[in-house]
């Protein structure tokens, strides 16, 4: 990923959405670049890695969660720190030497990979392709092994919005995390994890992630009749919630513990504090 002011996609132009020649690609073919990815970590006896995506790149229009395993200093290094920045988030990257395709995952070609983790946004000028670049780490260069793909899937510019904000439910054992399912933008990312798995739902279909959906608040702030309105602040944040599972049936309760991730940056091609355009008639 990349926080270039320009918000270049290296893979395709945004005024043509064709690959450029600097790809290597055919003229009929999409572009696959191997690139450096921030996934979100979450978790405490179970380890997960959620995608942090980007509308704007394509080698980043990727939602996909992962469950994995670190080093035994590394997890512990790195829970003790969390315990100290109880409310800040953190992020796995691989490394400039080993970049990747998010496809390799889901084929399982990718089992481990090299990263390090950092601590919320970059404070510091970053390399073109890795805001992290020249930012202290909390752990560096350790094996990140992949257990499992618990969710994938490739953002679809032709799908529209849902009408009530969506996630998908995932976890194990007693532990549960939400991520909010981004369409086009503009939209956000968040990231949640509750007090613990609702016993409503069977652990095999944690395991594996569902969609869930809060029939009370919309996926746009301003409605359907405004498309590009986006929520600047949470919609919906710790505390006890009531979700449909699968989209219909009756609300179930899920209690929010916290919240990992909230922002509309990097999903949307502005920069931090940037809110993306509202409607005119606002």
């Amino acid at each position: 990923m990349s926080d270039s002011s320009e918000h270049q996609d290296h893979c395709h132009s945004p005024e043509t959405d064709k690959p450029q020649a600097h790809c290597g690609s055919e003229s009929d073919q999409v572009p696959n670049m191997a690139n450096q990815h921030a996934f979100f970590l979450v978790g405490d006896q179970h380890l997960f890695l959620v995608h942090m995506g980007n509308a704007w790149m394509d080698c980043h229009r990727y939602q996909m969660i992962m469950e994995i395993s670190l080093p035994d200093h590394a997890r512990q290094t790195w829970m003790e720190h969390r315990n100290r920045h109880p409310n800040d988030w953190y992020i796995v990257g691989n490394l400039e030497t080993n970049k990747l395709q998010i496809p390799q995952f889901q084929l399982g070609t990718v089992r481990s990979f090299d990263a390090s983790i950092w601590m919320g946004f970059p404070t510091t000028e970053g390399s073109e392709h890795w805001p992290w670049a020249n930012e202290p780490t909390i752990v560096s260069n350790i094996k990140v092994k992949v257990e499992r793909v618990v969710y994938y899937r490739r953002l679809d510019f032709s799908q529209d919005y849902p009408r009530t904000a969506s996630y998908i439910l995932f976890g194990k054992g007693k532990e549960a995390h939400l991520n909010h399912i981004p369409v086009k933008q503009p939209d956000f990312d968040h990231v949640l994890t509750l007090a613990e798995a609702p016993a409503w739902l069977p652990p095999e279909l944690l395991e594996v992630s569902v969609p869930v959906n809060f029939p009370s608040v919309p996926a746009i702030p301003g409605g359907h009749s405004c498309h590009e309105a986006l929520y600047q602040t949470e919609p919906v944040g710790p505390g006890r919630e009531f979700v449909q599972y699968s989209g219909f049936g009756p609300g179930r309760q899920i209690d929010i513990a916290h919240t990992v991730f909230f922002g509309t940056y990097p999903f949307n091609s502005s920069k931090p504090g940037e809110p993306w355009r509202p409607c005119e008639s606002e």
